[in-house]
């Protein structure tokens, strides 16, 4: 886990915040992504590599944990979102 992650962790914690739902953006090989899993979070995330959503799945699996992983290029991903809510004009 990165140090960006461990530090949102904390403060969350610290805070008495309660787990939500997180999306991991360009997660790469899943390390972040499982370890709020791990933590209770409902997480969803995604990379342009083939290679990291397989590592992502697998160490999920590995880790007995659900993570929603999918493949997607973030350019598309946010027309996607913003064509789903209606924010394109037509």
């Amino acid at each position: 886990m990165n140090q960006i992650a461990k530090n949102i962790y904390r403060y969350r914690k610290e805070k008495g915040l309660t787990q939500e739902k997180l999306l991991d953006i360009g997660c790469g090989e899943g390390r972040n992504a499982v370890f709020f899993a791990r933590n209770g979070y409902d997480v969803t995330a995604f990379d342009i590599s083939d290679a990291g959503i397989e590592k992502t799945k697998r160490l999920a699996d590995h880790v007995g944990v659900e993570v929603n992983v999918f493949k997607a290029d973030l350019l598309d991903f946010r027309y996607t979102i913003y064509k789903r809510n209606n924010f394109i004009n037509r």
